[in-house]
C-alpha cells in the first residue's frame, strides 16, 4: 500500500461525512421550514378570526411539529406585531400586513466539528399575509380619489385594524389622517400629503370583489309602498318596523322606499329589502340581527340614493353566527349590514351618503357598485366591520375599524381568500 492510499481514504471518508452532515442540516431545515409555514398560516387565520390569540396559536402549531420554544436548543419567535411592526427581510421587507415567525435551532454535527463547527445554527422564516377589510374597487371610474378633502370642521381620519385595497389612487391632503397601516394602491400617482402610515404600496395587483360569491336576496312582492313616517317640523316619533319589502315608485323621479323623519325607529331582526333608496333624517335607528338590501324600483332602472342625514344615529348590527353571507345560517345574509345591488346605476358618484350623522354597531357595508360618502360624523365598529365600495370620499369624518373580530362566524373572516405565504 502506497502512502497515498490512507490519505485518499481519509479524504473520501471526510468528504462523505461532511456530505452526511450537510444533508442532515438540509433535512432539518426543511422540517423547520414546514413548521414555520404551518405556524404562519395558523397565526394568520387566528388573527383574522380573533386578533390577540395569533401568537399562541402559532406556537402551538410549531410545538405539534416538534419545535417548542425553549426546548432542545430551539427558539420560536414572532418578529412582527401585525400592522404595527413591519416584516424583516425578504421580498416582503417593510410591509406591515404580515405575520412573521422565525424558528432557530442549534444542530450538532459530527464531521463538521473537525472544522470548529460542532454546532450549526439553522434559521428559517415564514410570513403569512393578512387579508384587507377595506376595499375600494374603483371599477366605475366615477371619482378621481378614494379618500379626500380636509374641510373647516376638522380633519378626516381613518383608523383601521386591517389593511386596505384601493383600485386607483388616493388623495390625502395635509392635515388629514389615513391610518390603515398597510395600503395597496393599484395606481402610481396618489397625493399623500397628510398623515399616512408608512406601509403603502403603489402599482399593486388588481383585486376583485372579495364577496362576489355572496348571493343577493330575491325581491318578492311589496309589503309597503313609499313608506314614510314622521315630520321634521312635528313631534318626534317612536316606531318599530318589521322585515319585508319596502318599495319606492318612479315617475319623473324616484320616490324612496322608506322615509323616516325625526324620532326613534327600532328594526326587528330580519331582512329589509328596499327599492328606490331611503331618506333617513334626524332619526335614531336601532336594531340587532338586521340586513338592509337596496335595489331598483321594479320595472325601471332607477335605484335612488341612500341618504342618512341631519344628526341621525345608525346603531344597528347585522345577524351573526353560522356562515358569513348565508341566508340559511345565522339569519338573513349573516354578517352583512348594508348590501347595495351589484348592478347599481348611480345618480351621483356617491349614492350612499351619510351627512352630519354617526354609525355604530357591527356588520359589513357591501356597496360594490357605488360610492360611499361620509361627512361631519363618525363610524365606529363595536366588534367587526368592513367596507367594500367602488369609491370613498371623506369630509370631517372619523372611521374607526379598531376591532375586527369575526369569531362569531364558522368560517371566520369573510374577506379571507385563503392563507397566503409570501416568504
Amino acid at each position: 500500500m502506497t502512502p497515498a492510499y490512507p490519505i485518499c481514504f481519509f479524504l473520501c471518508f471526510l468528504f462523505c461525512g461532511l456530505s452526511l452532515d450537510y444533508g442532515r442540516l438540509l433535512l432539518v431545515r426543511s422540517k423547520m421550514q414546514n413548521a414555520a409555514d404551518s405556524a404562519a398560516i395558523a397565526a394568520e387565520f387566528e388573527y383574522e378570526r380573533s386578533p390577540g390569540n395569533q401568537n399562541a396559536t402559532g406556537l402551538a402549531a410549531t410545538a405539534a411539529m416538534g419545535y417548542t420554544n425553549g426546548v432542545n436548543n430551539t427558539s420560536v419567535t414572532y418578529l412582527t406585531n401585525p400592522l404595527i411592526t413591519p416584516v424583516q427581510g425578504g421580498d416582503y421587507n417593510g410591509q406591515y400586513d404580515g405575520i412573521q415567525v422565525q424558528i432557530q435551532q442549534t444542530v450538532p454535527t459530527f464531521f463538521m466539528g473537525l472544522g470548529n463547527m460542532k454546532n450549526v445554527p439553522v434559521v428559517v422564516n415564514a410570513v403569512g399575509v393578512i387579508t384587507p377589510c377595506l376595499y375600494f374597487l374603483g371599477t366605475k371610474g366615477l371619482a378621481t380619489y378614494t379618500v379626500n378633502e380636509l374641510t373647516t370642521g376638522g380633519a378626516p381620519s381613518v383608523y383601521s385594524n386591517c389593511s386596505a385595497y384601493v383600485g386607483g389612487n388616493m388623495s390625502i391632503p395635509a392635515g388629514a389622517w389615513w391610518q390603515a397601516d398597510q395600503t395597496y394602491l393599484t395606481g402610481s400617482s396618489s397625493v399623500l400629503a397628510g398623515r399616512v402610515k408608512s406601509g403603502t404600496t403603489t402599482n399593486a395587483v388588481v383585486r376583485t370583489d372579495p364577496l362576489a360569491s355572496v348571493a343577493a336576496p330575491a325581491v318578492g312582492a311589496c309589503n309597503h309602498t313609499n313608506y314614510s313616517i314622521g315630520n321634521l317640523s312635528g313631534g318626534a316619533i317612536t316606531q318599530t318596523l318589521s322585515p319585508g319589502v319596502y318599495c319606492g315608485s318612479s315617475g319623473g323621479s324616484v320616490t324612496p322606499g322608506m322615509t323616516l323623519l325625526n324620532g326613534t325607529v327600532t328594526f326587528n331582526p330580519g331582512l329589509y329589502i328596499i327599492t328606490g333608496g331611503v331618506n333617513w333624517q334626524r332619526v335614531t335607528l336601532n336594531g340587532s340581527g338586521v340586513t338592509f338590501f337596496f335595489t331598483k324600483v321594479s320595472g325601471t332602472s332607477k335605484y335612488g340614493s341612500v341618504l342618512i342625514t341631519d344628526l341621525s344615529n345608525v346603531d344597528t348590527s347585522a345577524p351573526s353566527g353560522g356562515v358569513f353571507g348565508s341566508s340559511t345560517t345565522g339569519g338573513a345574509l349573516s354578517g352583512i349590514l348594508f348590501f347595495l345591488d351589484r348592478n347599481w346605476v348611480n345618480t351621483t358618484n356617491q349614492d350612499f351618503n351619510l351627512n352630519s350623522s354617526q354609525a355604530t354597531g357591527n356588520g359589513v357595508w357591501y356597496l360594490p357598485d357605488t360610492g360611499l360618502q361620509e361627512y361631519n360624523g363618525s363610524m365606529n365598529c363595536s366588534n367587526y366591520c368592513g367596507i367594500v365600495a367602488d369609491n370613498f370620499t371623506l369630509y370631517n369624518w372619523v372611521v374607526n375599524l379598531a376591532s375586527e373580530n369575526f369569531s362569531a362566524f364558522t368560517n371566520g373572516n369573510p374577506f379571507s381568500q385563503g392563507s397566503v405565504l409570501i416568504q
